[in-house]
């Protein structure tokens, strides 16, 4: 994959399975991932080993509340 540095990246879901495996994937070529998930426990410690590169947020995105 491709140097990501500079890049910025949205990733929904992001608590398990292919969105998880996305998020880690772009973090890991430099990337900064907004990461969320409408289960905050698995996606607590999705970022911690990238440092600044992650941002996870819980909340669901059908909710007009968490969207704003």
């Amino acid at each position: 994959m491709t140097d990501l540095r500079g890049t910025r990246a949205l990733v929904t879901g992001a608590s398990s399975g292919i969105g998880r495996a996305t998020a880690e994937l772009l973090m890991e070529h430099g990337a900064t991932v907004l990461a969320t998930a409408r289960r905050s426990l698995p996606l607590a410690d999705l970022t911690g080993p990238f440092g600044s590169r992650g941002i996870a947020i819980a909340g669901d995105l059908t909710d007009e509340a968490f969207r704003a």
